[in-house]
C-alpha cells in the first residue's frame, strides 16, 4: 500500500488522496458538515468524504470518546438526482460529548441540506425511576420544534429502558402533495 504525507492527518493511503476525496473534503468543509462536531473540541476526529461521478456525496466521520474507550461516528449520504433526491445523516455521538443538544445537531444538518421533508429516529433513554424529569421532557419537546419545519408525525415505541422515537417533519411552505421521487 502506498502512503502520502498529508500535513493535517499524517500518513494516509494514496487512494484517499483521489479527486473524489479531495472534492469531498472541500464540500464537507465548505457546507458546514465538518463543524457538526467541532474539530477544535474533537481534535482526534476524522472525516472521510467523497464526491461521486456523476452525482452523489458520502462522508463518514469518527469521533473518539472523551475518555478514548470507544469511538463514535456520523455518516452522511446524499444523492442529489432531480427525479429522486435523497439525503441521510446518522450519528451515535452522545449529547454529553458533543456539547450540543440533539435538536441543535439536527438543525445544523437540516440547515446544510434544506430538505422539503425529513425524518429523525432517536433512541431516548428513559429517566430512571418513577420521578418526572423536567430536563428530559424539555429536550424531548425541543425535538418537536425544529426551526423552519413543522413536525407532522411522532411515533413512540416503549422499550425496556428507552424509547424509540420517530419524528417526521415538513418544511413550512413545502408542497405536501409532491412526492420526493416522482418522475415528473
Amino acid at each position: 500500500m502506498t502512503f502520502c504525507k498529508i500535513d493535517e492527518f499524517g500518513d494516509v493511503p494514496a487512494e484517499l488522496t483521489t479527486e473524489g476525496h479531495a472534492l469531498g473534503t472541500v464540500v464537507s468543509d465548505n457546507c458546514g458538515l465538518a463543524d457538526v462536531y467541532n474539530r477544535k473540541q474533537h481534535p482526534d476526529s476524522r472525516i472521510d468524504a467523497y464526491i461521486f461521478t456523476p452525482c452523489g456525496f458520502s462522508a463518514n466521520g469518527v469521533i473518539p470518546s472523551v475518555d478514548f474507550d470507544t469511538t463514535h461516528y456520523f455518516t452522511v449520504h446524499v444523492t442529489p438526482e432531480p427525479h429522486c433526491s435523497y439525503a441521510s445523516f446518522e450519528t451515535n455521538v452522545p449529547t454529553n460529548q458533543s456539547g450540543k443538544e440533539t435538536a441543535e445537531v439536527v438543525e445544523h444538518v437540516v440547515d446544510i441540506f434544506q430538505p422539503g421533508r425529513f425524518s429523525v429516529t432517536l433512541f431516548e433513554t428513559k429517566p430512571s425511576g418513577e420521578d418526572f424529569d423536567l430536563e428530559h421532557y424539555k429536550k424531548s419537546m425541543r425535538m418537536d420544534r425544529i426551526a423552519g419545519y413543522k413536525r407532522v408525525d411522532k411515533i413512540v415505541h416503549d422499550l425496556d429502558g428507552y424509547d424509540l422515537v420517530f419524528r417526521y417533519y415538513h418544511r413550512i411552505g413545502f408542497e405536501v402533495g409532491r412526492e420526493a421521487c416522482s418522475s415528473d
